[in-house]
């Protein structure tokens, strides 16, 4: 089975906004652990984060050859 690491494990309590550690750091960190992918948050990239801040982090996940399990833009409920 493919194991995916949840960003929301590097968000800081009560906040799911930002992350408490540089995204290139966890993804590194899942990928040293034996994670095949990332289940990306708002707290990485939202659905208005800016297009080069996208592009980013999937520079850092290709680089990685991380895939990306689940995405939750950032949506009000």
């Amino acid at each position: 089975m493919k194991l995916s690491l949840s960003v929301r494990v590097a968000e800081p309590p009560k906040q799911k906004d930002v992350l408490a550690v540089p995204f290139e750091t966890l993804a590194a960190k899942a990928k040293a652990l034996g994670y095949a992918g990332i289940s990306m948050r708002a707290s990485v990239a939202a659905v208005d984060s800016p297009p080069a801040q996208v592009r980013a982090v999937r520079a850092v996940l290709d680089a990685l050859g991380l895939a990306v399990s689940m995405v939750c833009g950032d949506i009000p409920l």
